[in-house]
C-alpha cells in the first residue's frame, strides 16, 4: 500500500480502570450523581425559559448561571472542568435536535440514572504516565491519580478529551486523541462481497461462511434466573440492588462479546480486500418482524457495517452498497440469469438457464461482488435506476374516449450481464385495445347523451 500526502484522523480508544480505592470510587459516584443533578438543573431551566418567552439559554449564559450556583454552595462539591463540560454536552444536545442542524435528533431528555452520565475532562486539566505507547496511570481534577489498563495511544497522538464512566463491570476511561498519518492510495485489487443471515451471520463471496455469535440468545438462561431473582427481592432493600448488579453484569458480558467479533471481523475484512461489497438493509424494518427481530438485533448487523464503513474510510478501501430494492438472491452468478425469487426456507438452487447448483448465500454474496467490479469507477453510487412505466392517460372530460389507448408496457430482454433486477429502458407495445360496443354508452359523456322526457298519455 503506497501513501500520497498527510491526513487528520480521530480515533478513540478504551481502557479499564483497576485498583480503586474505595475513597477515590466514592468521589466518582458522587460526582456522576452531581453531573445527573447538572443536567437534569439545566434541562428544567431550559424548558421553563422556552415556556415563558420562547427562547432557550446556551453555555454562556449557562456557564455564568453556574457560577452563581457554585458561590451559593449548590455544585460547590463537583468538579467545575467537568460540570463545564456537561454544559456544553446539554447545549450540543440540544443544537441537534433544530431543524437546521445536519443529523436531526430528538429534543434532550433528563437524566434517570447517575449511571447514565459521565464524567469528561479536556486533556489541559489532566495529567497521564506512559510506559511507550501505553498510558498506565492518568491523573484527572477531583479525583487524582488513577490506574488504567490496555490503554494505548501512540507518541505521536495529540490528546483532546478524557472520558470517565461507570458500566456495570467497572470503571471505563476513553481516550479521544487525533493522529496524523500518511493517506494510503489503495492499490489491493482484491474483491470481497458480504450477504447477512440470521443462522450465518455472513457469507462471503470466496464461500467461507461465519456463523452467527448470538450472545444474548446463549446467556438468555442464566439472563432470565437472574432477572427471575431481582423480582423476587424487596423493593428498596440492599439485596435488591445487589442483584440488579448482577442482572447488568450479564447484559455487559453480552455487550463486551458482541463488539469484540465485530471489531474483529470489521478489521479483518478491511486489511484483506481492497473493495467490499455489501447490501443495503432496512436493518429498523427487519428488527420489527415478529418472528426474526430478535435474532437480527442479536447479530448487530448495523454496527457491524459502521464499523467497516469508517475504518475502510481510514485505509482509503472502497465500499460498494447495493441497492437497498436490488435483487442480489435468486441471480445466477455465472450466466447472470436472474430467476424467480426463492423463497426463505430454501438454502440451495439450481440455474434453470445454465444448470449451475448454487448455494443461497455464497450465491448472493457473489453477485455482489459482480456488481462491485462493474461499477467500482463510481463505487457507492446506486445501480441505475429503474424507468417508470408511464400510466395511460384518461380520456378527457368531453371526448368520447374510444381512441385507441396502450394496455401494456413490454420489458426488453437485458443485454449482457445485468447488475440488479430492475427493468431495463420500457419499450411500450403495439397492442391496442378499442372500446368494446357494450361500454360505448359509458364513455359517451352526459352532456352528449340527450333523453327524451315521457309524454304524458291522455
Amino acid at each position: 500500500m503506497f501513501f500520497k500526502g498527510q491526513i487528520v484522523i480521530q480515533k478513540s480508544v478504551k481502557g479499564k480502570v483497576v485498583n480503586l480505592s474505595k475513597g477515590i470510587s466514592s468521589t466518582i459516584d458522587f460526582m456522576l450523581r452531581d453531573q445527573k443533578r447538572l443536567w437534569n438543573w439545566f434541562h428544567n431551566l431550559n424548558v421553563e425559559n422556552f415556556t415563558q418567552i420562547g427562547k432557550f439559554i446556551f453555555y454562556n449564559e449557562s456557564a455564568a448561571l453556574l457560577t452563581q450556583q457554585r458561590r451559593s454552595g449548590i455544585f460547590a462539591d463537583g468538579s467545575i472542568v467537568a460540570q463545564q463540560q456537561c454544559l456544553r454536552s446539554y447545549e450540543k444536545a440540544l443544537k441537534d435536535s433544530f431543524p437546521s442542524a445536519k443529523v436531526r435528533r430528538g429534543f434532550p431528555k433528563p437524566k434517570k440514572r447517575a449511571t447514565d452520565c459521565s464524567l469528561r475532562f479536556p486533556s489541559a486539566n489532566a495529567g497521564t504516565v506512559r510506559a511507550g505507547d501505553n498510558i498506565t496511570h492518568v491523573k484527572l481534577p477531583k479525583i487524582g491519580l488513577i490506574r488504567v489498563r490496555n490503554l494505548q495511544v501512540p507518541v505521536g497522538g495529540e490528546i483532546n478529551n478524557f472520558c470517565l464512566k461507570k458500566e456495570a463491570d467497572g470503571y471505563w476511561l476513553s481516550v479521544q486523541f487525533e493522529i496524523t498519518i500518511d493517506q494510503p492510495i489503495n492499490n489491493n485489487s482484491s474483491v470481497i462481497g458480504i450477504d447477512a443471515g440470521l443462522s450465518v451471520m455472513t457469507s462471503f463471496s470466496d464461500g467461507e461462511q461465519i456463523q452467527a455469535l448470538k450472545p444474548l440468545k446463549k446467556s438468555l438462561k442464566k439472563l432470565r434466573t437472574q432477572q427471575r431473582s431481582f423480582s423476587r427481592k424487596k423493593k428498596g432493600s440492599v439485596n435488591r440492588r445487589r442483584q440488579a448488579k448482577k442482572v447488568a453484569r450479564v447484559h455487559a458480558k453480552v455487550r463486551h462479546s458482541r463488539r469484540n467479533a465485530q471489531h474483529q471481523l470489521s478489521r479483518r475484512l478491511v486489511n484483506d480486500y481492497g473493495l467490499i461489497a455489501i447490501e443495503t438493509l432496512s436493518l429498523s424494518g427487519l428488527k420489527r418482524l415478529r418472528h426474526q427481530g430478535f435474532a437480527w438485533s442479536d447479530i448487530g448487523l448495523g454496527e457491524l457495517y459502521r464499523q467497516i464503513r469508517y475504518k475502510a474510510k481510514w485505509d482509503s478501501v472502497e465500499i460498494y452498497e447495493h441497492p437497498r430494492f436490488s435483487r442480489s438472491t435468486g441471480c445466477c452468478p455465472d450466466c447472470g440469469h436472474i430467476g424467480e425469487r426463492i423463497p426463505l426456507g430454501i438454502s440451495s438452487w439450481t440455474c434453470k438457464q445454465c444448470g449451475a447448483q448454487h448455494d443461497r448465500d455464497i450465491a448472493a454474496a457473489k453477485w455482489l461482488e459482480l456488481c462491485a467490479i462493474q461499477n467500482r469507477t463510481r463505487v457507492g453510487a446506486a445501480c441505475p435506476k429503474p424507468v417508470k412505466v408511464s400510466k395511460p392517460q384518461s380520456p378527457k372530460r368531453g371526448c368520447l374516449g374510444s381512441a385507441p389507448q396502450t394496455i401494456a408496457d413490454m420489458r426488453s430482454e437485458p443485454s449482457g450481464l445485468p447488475v440488479h433486477d430492475g427493468p431495463p429502458a420500457n419499450i411500450p407495445s403495439d397492442v391496442m385495445c378499442h372500446a368494446h360496443a357494450s361500454m360505448e354508452k359509458r364513455l359517451i359523456p352526459r352532456s352528449r347523451v340527450r333523453v327524451s322526457p315521457p309524454q304524458p298519455t291522455y
